[in-house]
Order: structure tokens, then sequence, then C-alpha cells
């Protein structure tokens, strides 16, 4: 069964990330020409190694987008396919995603950048992240795409809020029903992701 999430105009059903995680997503088109997805997503996990996770930017390459670069039926569909995830070495706040236009503009090899904003606890523990568009030649003019964490009695819950307004080119082409497909195979894929790596690093000795 899959968990229930709103989409304009309609209620779409989509499947589970993986075996016990719980999605919900909304996506809307602000008046200020904002696309504007929120939603929450659960894994399990601790704060601790949670912390460990997402500290190590200049790893995340290895796994964040892992199953999500390969071309696939699906992928195709979507008008932005991410392809890779570059951290500065001299300033991991720095980072560059790498990715093709898909649908109405086929271009390969696009980049933009971003910084990264991290907000801490009086514990000294993370409590959300922050990727904020800093490129200028991009079809993306602004961008801030936040994750809040908390403990819960699900697991670890990451509320997202992920705000973007394109290029007008580009912001003519995308609708709501469009730029939410898009988001959702990627908030799916990489939660699924991060689940993986959580599960993965609490099994190393």
């Amino acid at each position: 069964m899959g968990v229930l999430y709103l989409r304009a105009e309609e209620i779409v059903e989509t499947e589970e990330i993986l075996e016990s995680e719980e999605i919900t997503f909304k996506t809307v088109y602000r008046d200020d020409h904002v696309f504007e997805t929120r939603g929450i997503v659960y894994v399990r996990g601790d704060m601790d190694d949670l912390n460990t996770v997402l500290l190590d930017v200049h790893d995340y390459r290895h796994w964040i987008l892992d199953g999500l670069t390969r071309r696939s039926v699906q992928s195709d569909e979507l008008p932005a396919l991410l392809v890779d995830v570059l951290v500065d070495p001299q300033n991991s706040d720095e980072i560059k995603i790498i990715y093709d236009l898909n649908r109405f503009l086929k271009f390969r090899g696009l980049s933009a950048s971003f910084r990264t904003e991290w907000d801490y606890g009086a514990s000294g523990v993370l409590r959300s992240l922050s990727f904020i568009y800093s490129g200028r030649k991009s079809y993306l003019r602004e961008g801030r795409y936040t994750f809040n964490f908390t403990e819960t009695a699900e697991g670890i819950g990451i509320e997202f809020v992920c705000e973007a307004r394109l290029s007008g080119l580009l912001d003519l082409f995308f609708t709501v029903r469009i730029y939410d497909k898009n988001m959702s195979f990627y908030i799916r894929g990489l939660s699924g992701n991060l689940k993986k790596r959580l599960e993965s690093d609490s099994q190393t000795p």
C-alpha cells in the first residue's frame, strides 16, 4: 500500500520509499512565481549517526545519488536529471550540482552552485541543513532547500521545505504537476539512500 500525497488538483498514490518509511508531499506554485514543496519523511536511525553522515559532505557523491543517475523509463520522463554532486575541496560549504535537462530543452552537463547552511541545537546536534542557490548562470534563479531533523517515535523525522524560482524560459514550460513529479522522484530517492547509508554505517564495526 502506498502513501497518499497531495499534488495540485488531485490526490495521487505513490510507492513507499522503503519497507517502513512514510512520506507526505505537497507542491504549490505561489503568487511570487516560486515552486514550494513541503512534506516530511521518516527514516530509522539516531541523530548521532545522522550527524556523522551529513557532516561528511565530501562523501556525498559516493552515496547520495546512488541509483538516481542511471537513465531509465522513469528518469527519462523527468524534466531534469541529477548527474553528480561536487564539493569544493577547499571549502566544504560550497557544493555544485551537475544536471541534464531532459524534456523541453536537451542540455547536458549543466551546473548549479549551492552553499550549505547548518543549524545546531544547544546540545550541538544538527537541527537543520539548507542548500541555498548561489550561482548566476543557471536555469534556476533562486533556490533554498531546507531539511529539519527531529527524533520521533517513528524514527528520525526529516521535514523538508524546498523553494525554487525558475528562469523565465523554464518557468513557462513547468507546470506544478511536472515539477512535483521531479521533486517526488528525488525526495524519495535521496531519503532512501540516506536510510541505506545510516544502516550501512550502523553495521560497520
